[in-house]
C-alpha cells in the first residue's frame, strides 16, 4: 500500500498554504477603465512572520510565528494617474503593520515584545492575551491595548449570546486538537493498518485520538464554562482603564481555563483596518482575503460591474489528491453589486475522520463546547455580514448546530440580539442524492465490497487478499480491493435575501466542469 509514500504526500499537501480554502475570486484583474477613469488591481503583500530578532514586535521562545498562521493578502484599485505609489505603499504597509500587531495581541501561545525602532536592543513587553490567561484566578486586572480590549469585549457578549456555540474558553481543548493535528502532519499521529485502508482507498485523512487524549477531552470538557451561567462572571471589563479581571471557574478541577480568540481574532483585525484605511482613503477600492475565511471589499468596483466570487466546493478541498476524483474546485458562484464581506467556517484544512463502531467521524478543529468533539452536519457555513469578526464568531457558532432548522433558529436570534437586518446565510452540507432533506455522512455503506468484517478487503502483494479483522494483518499490503464510492449532492441553502446572488457555474466561468456536478442550490 505504500505507507511511507502515502504519509509524504499526505504531509505534502497538507502543510502547504491552500490559497483556495474558501471562496476566491472570478474577476479580479480585469478592470479597465469607469466612470472617473483607468483604474489600476495591484496587489498588496502582506509580510505574514514576526521574527524573534528583527522588526518592531518579536516574538520570545520561538525563531518565528506566521501571523495568523494563515495567508492574507489583498488587491488595491487605483486611479491611474490621480492616485501615487506612495499611496499604495502607505496602504500596503499600514495593514502588515496592523495584522502582526493584532497577532501579537491575541496570541495564547507566545510573548512578544514591541521595539521603537528596528535597531533598538530593549523592547517593552506587550500585554497580550497570553499575559491575560495568566492571570487567571489572582483577581487581578491586566491593562490590555484598546484592540485586544474590545476583541476581548466583544468575544465575550458573543459567547453569551449564543449560548456557547461560539465558546472564547476553549483554550485548552483547541491545544489537544493542535497537538493532534501537529501529530498527523509529523507523522506520530495513531494511525492503524485499518486507517490507511481507509485513506487508500478514500482519499481522506484518517487517524485515532488515543485513550488518554480521550480522557482529556473529558476532563477538559468537565473543567470549561459551557453555559450562560457558567460563563456569566468569568470576566470584569473596566472601560476607564481598558483593564480585564479574569475570574476562576468553580468547576474548574484545578486546571486553569484558557481564552483563545482563534475563531475571530483575525476577522476582528481585519475590519478594525480597514475601518481606518476607509475614513483615510474614502476613494479607494480594497478587497482583502484574510486567510481566505473571509474577503472584505471596501468601495465599489471601478468599472460598475458586479465582483463575483467562486465559492469552493469542500467535498474537493478535503481531498488528499491521491485519488483522481472527478470533483469540482468549485461549483457556485456568487454575485455582489456592492461592497461586502463574507465570512467562512470549513471543516477541510484541518481534519481528520476516526473509526469507531462502524462510523466515520469527523474531527476538526471547530469544537463543540458541550461535547468536546467537532458537529459534521454542516461542511461549510457562510454568512454576509459588513462586521468581520461579528460574521466570524456567527459561522463558528453556526458550524456547531445539528440541522437546518437549528442553525436558521440561531441566525434569527442572533440578528435579533445585534439587530442586523440584512445578513445573508449560506448553509452548505450532504445529503442523499435528489434528497436534501436527508443528511448524509460517509461510513463502510460507502464500499462496493467488505470482508464477513464488514472492514475493506486488501490486495496483499503475491496476489492473495486479506479478509481479516487486522488485527493478524501480515505482509505487504499491495492496494485495497474495497472500492469507496460514496453517492450524495452537497446542498447550498441560501437565505431569501440573497438567493438570487447565487448561481450554479458552467464551463467558461474560470472553472473546467466535469460530467458530474455534486452541487444543488436550495433556500431557507
Amino acid at each position: 500500500m505504500g505507507v511511507s509514500f502515502l504519509f509524504l504526500f499526505m504531509k505534502h499537501k497538507l502543510l502547504l498554504p491552500l490559497l483556495s480554502f474558501v471562496p476566491l475570486l472570478l474577476t479580479s484583474c480585469d478592470i479597465g477603465s469607469g466612470k472617473k477613469g483607468e483604474y489600476v488591481p495591484r496587489a498588496i503583500n502582506l509580510t505574514e512572520r514576526i521574527y524573534a530578532g528583527a522588526g518592531k514586535i518579536r516574538v520570545l521562545g520561538a525563531d518565528f510565528v506566521s501571523a495568523f498562521n494563515t495567508s492574507i493578502s489583498g488587491t488595491l484599485y487605483l486611479l491611474k494617474n490621480a492616485q501615487t505609489d506612495e499611496i499604495a505603499a502607505d496602504i500596503e504597509k499600514k495593514i502588515t503593520d496592523f495584522f502582526l500587531y493584532a497577532h501579537a495581541l491575541s496570541d495564547r501561545h507566545y510573548n512578544y515584545q514591541y521595539f521603537s525602532d528596528e535597531n533598538a536592543i530593549e523592547g517593552t513587553t506587550i500585554s497580550n492575551l497570553k499575559v491575560l490567561n495568566a492571570s487567571y484566578g489572582s483577581e487581578l486586572p491586566v491593562q490590555v491595548e484598546p484592540f485586544l480590549y474590545n476583541l476581548l469585549k466583544e468575544s465575550y457578549e458573543f459567547s453569551l449570546a449564543s449560548e456557547g456555540k461560539f465558546n472564547m474558553f476553549l483554550g485548552n481543548l483547541n491545544s489537544v486538537y493542535e497537538e493532534k493535528l501537529d501529530e498527523i502532519h509529523s507523522d506520530e499521529g495513531r494511525v492503524t493498518a485499518l486507517d490507511m485502508a481507509f485513506m487508500d482507498s478514500s482519499d481522506l485523512v484518517f487517524s485515532s485520538f488515543s485513550e488518554a487524549q480521550k480522557e482529556r477531552i473529558e476532563t477538559l470538557v468537565d473543567s470549561t464554562p459551557k453555559t450562560v451561567d457558567e460563563m456569566n462572571n468569568m470576566l470584569t471589563f473596566d472601560d476607564k482603564t481598558s483593564s480585564i479581571t479574569f475570574h476562576r471557574f468553580e468547576g474548574d478541577n484545578n486546571i486553569p481555563v484558557q481564552i483563545s480568540l482563534g475563531g475571530n481574532a483575525k476577522g476582528f483585525a481585519t475590519e478594525w483596518i480597514l475601518d481606518e484605511l476607509k475614513e483615510e482613503y474614502p476613494d479607494v477600492t480594497l478587497l482583502i482575503n484574510s486567510g481566505f475565511s473571509s474577503i472584505k471589499v471596501i468601495g465599489t468596483r471601478p468599472d460598475g460591474k458586479a465582483w463575483k466570487i467562486r465559492y469552493n466546493n469542500p467535498i474537493y478541498y478535503e481531498s488528499m489528491g491521491l485519488l483522481n476524483h472527478a470533483y469540482n474546485t468549485s461549483e457556485v458562484g456568487i454575485s455582489n453589486d456592492t461592497e461586502f464581506n463574507l465570512s467562512t467556517s470549513g471543516y477541510y484544512q484541518q481534519y481528520f475522520y476516526e473509526f469507531e463502531d462502524g462510523l466515520f467521524k469527523r474531527r476538526n478543529h471547530i469544537i463543540n463546547p458541550m461535547t468536546g468533539y467537532s458537529e459534521t452536519f454542516f461542511d461549510q457555513v457562510s454568512v454576509y455580514l459588513n462586521n468581520t469578526g461579528l460574521a466570524d464568531m456567527y459561522t463558528t457558532a453556526l458550524m456547531n448546530t445539528t440541522s437546518l432548522q437549528e442553525a436558521k433558529a440561531l441566525f434569527q436570534k442572533l440578528n435579533e440580539h445585534y439587530q442586523e437586518h440584512d445578513a445573508g446565510l449560506i448553509l452548505c452540507y450532504k445529503s442523499k442524492v435528489n434528497d436534501p432533506l436527508t443528511h448524509y455522512e460517509y461510513s463502510l455503506d460507502d464500499y462496493d465490497v467488505l470482508s464477513s468484517y464488514r472492514l475493506p478487503i486488501l490486495n496483499m502483494k503475491g496476489g492473495s487478499t486479506y479478509e481479516g479483522d487486522y488485527t493478524d494483518l501480515k505482509g505487504e499490503i499491495s492496494s485495497v480491493k474495497s472500492k469507496f464510492k460514496p453517492s450524495f449532492q452537497e446542498n447550498y441553502m441560501i437565505s431569501e435575501n440573497i438567493k438570487d446572488n447565487a448561481f450554479l457555474l458552467q464551463q467558461g466561468d474560470g472553472v473546467s466542469y466535469p460530467d458530474k456536478v455534486l452541487a444543488a442550490l436550495g433556500t431557507l
